[in-house]
């Protein structure tokens, strides 16, 4: 075996592992970033500067998720079948550059209308295939820590965009947050295309097949109908749907619920949906270690029964700081249900489908996207009639039951189907499983 020699600096950041992981957690930080930014300026620019009405800023803000959740599964197949994850996140990222600056130049609602709908394009393209880079790189079981890095990153994003957009937009000028989200776009771009992952993919496919052998595959022509009627993959996708439902339906109703118990002003409101966001940028990497140490079905389990008893809370008027506290503790337990996910659905791809990683983690952008379009609608309609209480406890309730059928029903994951090997090819693997990343990496240099 070769003397071991460590990797100079720009060997680390083009090829090892972990700058893959600060990569995606950049990439998922620019997109919510773009996202959430735009968010509290949409009114503003829709209503008081073009003279639109309240619904059709409702529209600007849902086009997003309608384009993503039907974009979602185009790039999840067709990254799957050409077996390349970086030139669809260089286009996706690229997509995210031109609407950013396309926001400067816009001057009409249908303008802003295309541009948000092309950027839930390009997110449908970052988030899935980052996502599914990470898969594609770690061995299941250090999963979950890179996971809850990556989700910690598309928390940070969601929760400094509004607050640096809107502070951008009043100090320094109507334009300058989409030029910050130009620039954070580009620099993620650069970065892209200066990481080479095909060495880790490749050293994570040798050391899988050194330990199970070589498994057949269809070259990229498994159907996404065949995965999500797996076991393991609408497991998952049920209970990301379920616990999006609740986060998603707090946006509309939190603010007039918080205002007619407390008399919040809307800046108070704003800063209140901090509460919920925070946590899960410390929480999720202790999610994913917990997934990585133990496994991710009892923390799944756990975490989604602890979030489905502390967020009916929310409705329990006592008193402003209650409310704030129990909001913490709400987005901390709903981020230690949904890491999880994203582990259990790789366990899943590493066992049976290692063609299929793309579309595996489009269906869970598939899902969470179907509840940010969903969950604010029911929210709507359960608040309106029946008032906070009655509309988290509906939601809690379904936690409930995702969490009891997750519990007792058989994960679906099971051992791989091998393909035999010859004396020569078992020795080499045998070699391949006895090496480090480094070692992997000065054999192929």
């Amino acid at each position: 075996m070769m003397a071991q020699k460590s990797l100079t600096w720009l060997e680390w950041l083009r090829f090892h592992p972990r700058s893959i992981t600060i990569l995606v957690t950049a990439t998922v930080f620019a997109d919510m970033f773009v996202y959430a930014a735009v968010i509290p300026l949409l009114p503003e620019i829709a209503i008081n500067q073009l003279g639109s009405t309240p619904s059709r800023v409702g529209v600007l803000v849902s086009i997003f998720a309608i384009t993503q959740l039907v974009s979602t599964p185009l790039f999840g197949r067709v990254s799957d079948k050409f077996g390349s994850r970086k030139l669809p996140v260089v286009v996706s990222l690229i997509i995210l550059a031109v609407t950013s600056l396309l926001y400067t130049l816009v001057t009409e609602y249908w303008h802003y209308l295309l541009v948000r709908a092309v950027q839930g394009v390009a997110a449908a393209g970052n988030l899935t295939l980052s996502f599914a880079l990470i898969g594609d790189v770690y061995p299941t079981s250090e999963l979950g820590v890179a996971m809850g890095i990556a989700l910690a990153g598309m928390n940070a994003g969601g929760m400094v965009g509004p607050a640096l957009g809107g502070l951008l937009y009043g100090k320094v000028g109507p334009t300058a947050p989409f030029w910050a989200a130009l620039a954070l776009a580009a620099a993620c771009l650069v970065f892209r295309l200066l990481v080479d992952d095909e060495p880790a993919r490749a050293y994570k496919r040798a050391q899988l097949e050194a330990k199970d052998g070589a498994i057949k595959t269809g070259g990229g022509s498994t159907s996404i109908l065949t995965l999500i009627r797996a076991r393991p993959v609408w497991l998952n996708a049920c209970v990301v749907f379920v616990l999006g439902l609740l986060v998603a339906g707090l946006e509309p109703i939190l603010p007039p619920y918080l205002t007619a118990q407390y008399d919040t002003s809307v800046t108070v409101n704003g800063l209140i949906f901090l509460a919920p966001a925070v946590p899960g940028i410390i929480v999720g990497p202790i999610a994913g270690w917990l997934c990585d140490r133990f496994s991710p079905r009892p923390v799944l389990v756990i975490g989604t029964l602890a979030f489905a008893a502390v967020a009916p809370f929310i409705g329990v008027p006592i008193s402003l700081a209650f409310t704030v506290v129990i909001l913490v503790a709400t987005g901390a337990t709903f981020t230690v249900a949904l890491t999880p996910t994203l582990p259990s659905m790789g366990a899943y791809i590493d066992a049976h489908h290692r063609d299929a990683a793309g579309q595996v983690y489009a269906i869970f952008h598939m899902s969470f996207a179907l509840s940010l379009s969903l969950g604010p609608i029911a929210a709507g309609a359960l608040f309106e009639h029946w008032g906070m209480l009655a509309c988290v406890g509906v939601f809690s309730g379904l936690a409930v039951v995702m969490a009891v059928v997750f519990a007792f029903l058989d994960s679906g994951v099971t051992e791989p189907t091998h393909q035999a090997v010859g004396d020569e090819e078992s020795d080499e693997k045998v070699a391949v499983a006895a090496m480090s990343f480094e070692e992997f990496l000065q054999s192929r240099l």
